[in-house]
């Protein structure tokens, strides 16, 4: 197996975001803080401590489980070209196809492109990519130039991030300014 830091020239020029979105599909710039804790219980503990304060407020949704399952060719065709590819999965929730760019970090502050698109596929299933590779959605086109006519075979999981997500909704006198995302992850 080749080293994922392997040169390919070949792959390096490949315009990933050239393609138009569609309607299923959002394709933008992702810009987020992400921070890590030793205790993320005390972080939520403080958060609901402060769920009203002045002008700020913060509503907790109920926590989500979900499955991000990362994938690559066997020679490192999207870590080559700068992107991952996540197919998200949850229950009861349309399963999601995204490409990200590595993009910069800085302090904490990561900035990177972003192409999502949803997938006819619900719930979890242990092999999602065929409905990524038969999309004809924008993450789709981009997963299908990228791989050869053998594209189910190309495809290889590499590892899974099993997520309990509680998502808080931050306002500013009644409008809404973010979203806090508190992460308990797990790799398998």
């Amino acid at each position: 197996m080749r080293s994922p830091c392997a040169p390919a020239a070949s792959w390096t020029g490949l315009g990933l975001l050239d393609m138009a979105p569609t309607d299923s599909a959002e394709n933008h710039r992702e810009i987020e803080w992400q921070f890590d804790v030793d205790d993320l219980g005390a972080v939520e503990a403080w958060l609901r401590q402060h769920a009203r304060n002045g002008e700020w407020e913060f509503h907790f949704g109920e926590p989500e489980e979900q499955i991000d399952s990362y994938y690559d060719t066997p020679d490192w065709r999207f870590f080559r070209a700068g992107y991952v590819l996540r197919i998200r999965q949850a229950r009861n929730t349309p399963a999601e196809a995204t490409l990200k760019s590595f993009g910069t970090r800085k302090d904490g502050l990561r900035q990177r492109h972003k192409i999502n698109e949803r997938m006819k596929l619900e719930g979890i299933t242990d092999d999602p990519t065929g409905s990524v590779i038969r999309s004809s959605g924008p993450v789709g086109q981009r997963v299908r130039a990228m791989l050869s006519r053998h594209s189910a075979q190309m495809l290889r999981r590499l590892f899974d991030a099993q997520t309990r997500r509680t998502r808080i909704a931050v306002q500013r006198d009644e409008a809404h300014v973010a979203e806090i995302a508190l992460d308990d992850v797990s790799i398998a």
